[in-house]
């Protein structure tokens, strides 16, 4: 049986997600995946939709290849929205293809992928503990680009 206000929800929450990494394309607005997200969550929260930031792992199945990757889950249903591989694919439209499973633990077999990343992978976790230990000091910090960019919503 499908919950229609679930799926409804889902249907606009995977839109917002689309529509706000091709503006942020657009805008070319700066920062890294982390403030990204933010800025998705800000967006929805202001619109009383509740989610947490995650961290995990981008699987790619096909290949067995990880990588170290940060996300949102809507808290009501679950619902992954992943406004970082959605901006990657504007910016490299292949990567559509290989439907990668975002998971909070890495599964045995893996092979990482982002291990020669160090410097990209320290910020972005840098960033992602500042938003869990002082939210207001990660905005405070940001690039004024991500700072005044807002994330427009359709209602919900």
């Amino acid at each position: 049986m499908i919950n229609l206000p679930n799926l409804v929800l889902e249907m606009n929450l995977t839109d917002i997600v689309h529509r706000t990494a091709l503006r942020i394309k657009l805008n070319k607005v700066g920062g890294s995946i982390i403030h990204h997200i933010a800025l998705l969550k800000r967006g929805l929260e202001n619109n009383k939709v509740k989610c947490e930031m995650v961290q995990g792992f981008c699987i790619i199945p096909q290949t067995k290849e990880a990588c170290t990757h940060y996300w949102l889950r809507e808290t009501g249903t679950g619902l992954d929205l992943d406004v970082g591989f959605a901006v990657a694919c504007l910016r490299t439209p292949e990567l559509a293809e290989i439907h990668p499973v975002l998971l909070e633990e890495l599964p045995e077999g893996m092979t990482r992928s982002d291990e020669g990343e160090l410097t990209i992978t320290s910020e972005n976790q840098l960033l992602f503990d500042l938003y869990h230990k002082d939210p207001k000091d990660f905005w405070r910090q940001a690039p004024s680009d991500v700072k005044g960019f807002s994330v427009k919503l359709i209602k919900l």
